[in-house]
């Protein structure tokens, strides 16, 4: 009866241990798609400051050759 009440705690904790890890799994996942969309985020932007400092470039360049 003894050994039956150990292997009862133990697959209770493990149990616990499983949702615990299970949780923070899930956090982590959260966690990971928001920083892709950060990424994202800043890879659009950069792309749009790019363009930007593009389109000034050739605008400074037609000014100077306009005069």
């Amino acid at each position: 009866m003894l050994l039956l009440s150990q292997v009862r705690k133990q697959l209770e904790a493990l149990v616990a241990e499983k949702s615990r890890l299970s949780q923070q799994n899930a956090n982590y996942a959260r966690e990971n798609q928001f920083l892709h969309e950060v990424i994202e985020y800043h890879r659009l932007t950069m792309e749009d400051v790019s363009l930007l400092d593009e389109r000034i470039e050739e605008m400074a360049e037609t000014m100077q050759e306009n005069g």
